[in-house]
């Protein structure tokens, strides 16, 4: 597969008068390494010596997305231990703590080996159709066309699903709060509703609002917060908690409140979790035509993405184990979410608790925000390609961002909400 692809890259792709390459009898119009970037409004690409296409500008590279903004934006829209963090107890309850252990491992090694495999794509063609592209190139001529279309707009979908995900994650974990200060609070649907829709359309906002500077402050802002709070949390959590659990309960304990009689079955639901948990690597795929060396740099980040999520994922997840003291206690708490109560007992700090539980929220409400970012770029480079109707209007740049598909994926979303 690696000397395949990069035979591909050297021998294959040539440069032509018509502005098109030929890929053997493929041909890819670079249209869509067009760069999104207000200020860098002229762009050229690059095939010098006969290596991968890269975007270049006459002023210069393109570095709308530093290299440590660009994992910040990938590592916080994946999110890995948030997901944990809210997860728990469908995992506790349905394959129990060996399940989401051993799953998450799993999970890891499963999902490194698929970005490693991706990676010698993105290595070759980093452009913002990522997967559609690809699938485009090495498809046949026949199938072409349909293959392409079907694999961009489900990937769009996917997309609009995650930022309806992230943002009823984040609305739950607000009204979390409100019950851990007043245990009287009752959530409601409305309120539910409201604070999913604040949160979808916030994220839209900041995106159009923010110069692309600060924007991409706030991208290494709110990496760094993610990884102090995962380190933070679990040296508290392990350190105050007083009862810990054994070692044979959080590596071989097994439950089943599933209904069904056969054990297999709900340890392999427990395998969920984990790989809920690491939804949403291609966002570095669809951001690389703003990245400085997207063809070196973006593999390392898509790879480093698995690998530091994974790390962080797996010392939350057995901090919070090993916290837990009674699991019946734990999964029928009164906050409705097992983490608020591990948070509780080892802290007996409802101060405490309520910060770590916005914090979390916070980072699900910039998921959902990242997932509407990369949702427009996805679908402004497939306007650009001819893939959907209105296709200018998809290409409208307001600082930084398209405009038309940003409001999109956050429409996309809130009508999304109505259905739960």
């Amino acid at each position: 597969m690696t000397s395949q692809i990069r035979n591909r890259s050297r021998s294959q792709i040539r440069g032509s008068s018509s502005n098109e390459f030929d890929y053997d009898d493929k041909k890819v119009v670079p249209t869509s390494l067009q760069v999104v970037n207000v200020e860098y409004d002229k762009s050229a690409v690059s095939t010098s010596g006969g290596d991968a296409v890269s975007v270049r500008s006459e002023k210069g590279p393109v570095t709308a997305f530093s290299g440590i903004s660009a994992f910040g934006l990938c590592f916080a829209v994946l999110n890995t231990w948030c997901v944990l963090v809210v997860s728990l107890g469908s995992g506790l309850a349905t394959g129990g703590p060996s399940s989401l252990v051993w799953g998450f491992v799993y999970a890891i090694i499963c999902n490194l080996a698929l970005t490693l495999s991706l990676g010698e794509a993105f290595a070759v063609y980093p452009t913002a159709g990522g997967q559609y592209h690809w699938s485009s190139i090495f498809s046949t001529p026949k199938y072409r066309p349909l293959i392409s279309w079907m694999t961009a707009t489900t990937n769009i979908v996917g997309l609009w699903s995650g930022v309806s995900t992230q943002a009823y994650l984040a609305s739950s974990l607000f009204q979390t709060i409100g019950v851990v200060a007043n245990p009287e609070f009752v959530p409601t649907t409305g309120i539910s509703y409201a604070i999913y829709l604040a949160v979808c359309v916030a994220g839209c906002a900041t995106c159009l609002l923010f110069t692309p500077r600060m924007n991409r402050w706030l991208d290494t802002g709110m990496m760094a917060m993610s990884v102090l709070g995962c380190f933070t949390l679990v040296v508290v959590i392990f350190a105050l908690s007083k009862n810990k659990a054994s070692a044979s309960f959080v590596f071989t304990e097994t439950a089943n409140s599933s209904g069904w009689d056969n054990m297999v079955i709900p340890w392999l639901l427990g395998l969920l979790q984990s790989a809920f948990s690491f939804i949403g690597v291609d966002v570095v795929f669809h951001i690389s035509e703003e990245m400085p060396r997207a063809d070196v740099e973006g593999p390392k980040i898509l790879n480093m993405t698995i690998v530091i999520g994974g790390i962080s994922g797996l010392f939350i997840l057995l901090s919070m184990l090993f916290a837990i003291d009674d699991l019946e206690a734990i999964l029928g708490s009164v906050y409705g979410l097992p983490f608020a109560q591990i948070c509780m007992n080892a802290t007996n700090s409802q101060t405490f608790t309520i910060l770590y539980l916005l914090l979390v929220a916070l980072l699900f409400s910039y998921g959902a925000r990242g997932c509407q970012l990369t949702a427009a770029r996805l679908a402004m480079s497939l306007g650009r390609d001819g893939g959907l109707p209105f296709a200018r209007q998809f290409q409208y740049i307001v600082r930084g961002q398209p405009v038309v598909g940003l409001v999109l994926a956050a429409v996309a979303a809130a009508l999304f909400g109505t259905s739960s």
